[in-house]
């Protein structure tokens, strides 16, 4: 219980921190528009085991990179806690609405701070070309931040001794290190889209910064 007042707490105080941002540099519709898409989309490829000792477990991509790169980070914030505390209510039928705060920050929180700290790194140290930051900002970070959270996801399991560790860490962990897989692919995949057909739908993308200057004979 503790616990759960600290995340709801955090989440809230995280809330007004975004929500002051995001009054101060507003987002245009079309980017809350594609990152709930994106979101809607991820969340609703999800499985769940109905029986055996792993019965109730459900596993879903995340969406956290491509996200994070539609919206900016107060913004991704707020479309996954709206989107965990959905998915809990749809398809966990409310047994799940309450933890949805510790699931956000223990989580989702951590994910987007790695992924906007690799971002970062790569616009700062990396040269500035498309490859890479499909690559980079994409395929790569979307892998290493589904694993940052499925890892985070199991703990959290773990701790709260819903299921037996053994189980979670032989058996979940390797399906977790699969999805990362698909969500590294379907995110650099529709990065490389969005660059070719809509880039300001990419919050952290510039033509000016990625694409090469032209040279002129004049």
């Amino acid at each position: 219980m503790p616990a759960l007042i600290m995340a709801w707490v955090l989440l809230v105080a995280l809330a007004f921190v975004g929500g002051y941002f995001l009054k101060r540099q507003p987002l245009p519709r079309d980017n809350w528009l594609a990152a709930a898409l994106v979101a809607v989309f991820v969340w609703c490829l999800h499985g769940q085991l109905n029986s055996g000792e792993m019965a109730g477990l459900h596993y879903h991509l995340l969406g956290v990179t491509l996200i994070l790169l539609i919206v900016g980070l107060p913004a991704a914030l707020l479309v996954f806690t709206i989107m965990a505390a959905v998915y809990a209510v749809l398809f966990q039928h409310y047994q799940d609405i309450a933890v949805v705060a510790l699931y956000v920050v223990v989580v989702i929180l951590p994910a987007l701070l790695l992924g906007k700290t690799l971002l970062a790194i790569s616009q700062k140290i990396l040269p500035h070309h498309l490859f890479i930051f499909i690559f980079f900002n994409g395929f790569l970070t979307a892998l290493l931040c589904m694993l940052l959270a499925g890892t985070l996801s199991l703990w959290l399991l773990d701790m709260a001794g819903a299921y037996s560790s053994e189980l979670l860490w032989r058996r979940s962990f390797p399906v977790l290190f699969l999805l990362s897989w698909g969500e590294a692919f379907l995110t650099g995949l529709c990065t490389a889209v969005l660059i070719a057909f809509a880039p300001q739908l990419l919050h952290d993308y510039s033509d000016e910064m990625y694409l090469p200057k032209r040279k002129s004979l004049f």
